[in-house]
């Protein structure tokens, strides 16, 4: 009975897809929600619809993600970090980090924008790219975790060994 069910009413061209996805001077909401404004205040002034656009973690949230990250990109530190996260922990960083990386990319006026409208079906039908920030947001969450885990581990001595479970 939804106005979705069919595809017909929400599902755009891709010229038009693209048209309704964050443009790139816009990035700056996932850092400052409030940079446009914002609706509880009546001055909302951004590109579109306020929660459409809205990707914000928060600080905390970021800085943990931004913990997670550093372990597998940095080789020096790899074996601590590794020691540090859950079984697993760094390939699940791994994914959760490109996760991001592709949302974020497919939710701007972009090419992977384009091709995720061309290449899965139904994409046009949700609306707008935008929407993809969810899970922009889910990755940021999971990096979140993972580096809270890799800090509540005590990641590495300044030696960069990796410190004893019970020498906290």
């Amino acid at each position: 009975v939804s106005h979705r069910a069919s595809g017909a009413f929400l599902a755009p061209g891709a010229g038009s897809y693209r048209l309704q996805a964050l443009p790139f001077w816009a990035s700056v909401v996932l850092f400052l929600p409030d940079f446009f404004g914002s609706p509880a205040r009546g001055d909302h002034w951004g590109p579109a619809n306020y929660a459409e656009f809205a990707g914000y973690a928060g600080v905390v949230p970021l800085l943990l993600a931004a913990m997670a990250v550093p372990g597998l990109l940095a080789p020096s530190r790899r074996a601590a970090w590794r020691a540090a996260l859950p079984d697993g922990g760094a390939r699940r960083a791994w994914f959760f980090a490109g996760l991001a990386a592709v949302a974020v990319a497919a939710s701007f006026r972009s090419l992977p924008c384009l091709l995720f409208h061309s290449i899965l079906p139904g994409l046009g039908s949700l609306g707008s790219p935008g929407r993809m920030l969810c899970l922009f947001s889910l990755g940021i969450a999971a990096l979140a975790g993972l580096g809270a885990h890799a800090l509540l581990a005590g990641t590495a001595s300044p030696e960069g060994a990796p410190r004893d479970a019970g020498s906290r």
